[in-house]
């Protein structure tokens, strides 16, 4: 007689092709990964109570009480952050309405105020370094021995008569050949 074939999980686990089964790590854990795990979690009720392998079936050991009760309490601390009554995060549309505009108008003025901070900072650092490079100017100057008088202006002197056409016309290069004319 030829031995009957029958499936079972429990010799999948024990086989050394068991990643070839479809299913194998749900169905057939294997591993330290394994001891403390539930990998039915996701098709049990998200109620209380539970579907499968027992236990709360709500994540962390929290009971549907002490989940809304730390909910009521991060609503209170948000509301107070905000500056609105505890109960204005209470629920209903209105009152989310009214938190988003709150935390609206409360993002804008951070962000205005950003905005100022960094502007007046920025005038800051400029008028230091305009200092600085009025302050390097004038130990330049009193190094080499100047004065802040305006600058000499270039070219005919105010008193000075121009050049008549009978005189010979001044070349602007500086080269001999330039000079010789005439």
């Amino acid at each position: 007689m030829a031995p009957s074939l029958k499936f079972s999980w429990e010799a999948v686990k024990a086989d050394v092709d068991r990643t070839h089964y479809l299913g194998a790590s749900v169905k057939a854990p294997v591993g330290r990964w394994a001891k403390a795990k539930d990998p039915h979690w996701y098709t049990q009720d998200k109620g209380g109570g539970g579907g499968g392998e027992g236990g709360p079936s709500t994540r962390g050991g929290q009971g549907p009480t002490e989940a809304a009760a730390v909910r009521a309490a991060e609503r209170a601390a948000m509301a107070a952050k905000l500056g609105l009554p505890e109960d204005a995060l209470g629920g209903g549309v209105e009152a989310a309405e009214a938190a988003a505009a709150a935390a609206a108008a409360v993002a804008a003025a951070l962000a205005a105020d950003k905005v100022a901070r960094r502007r007046e900072r920025k005038d800051r650092r400029k008028a230091a370094k305009k200092e600085r490079k009025r302050e390097r100017k004038e130990r330049k100057d009193k190094r080499h021995g100047r004065s802040r008088s305006p600058p000499r202006q270039r070219g005919r002197r105010p008193g000075s008569p121009r050049s008549s056409p009978s005189s010979p016309s001044r070349s602007r290069s500086r080269s001999p050949a330039g000079r010789r004319r005439g």
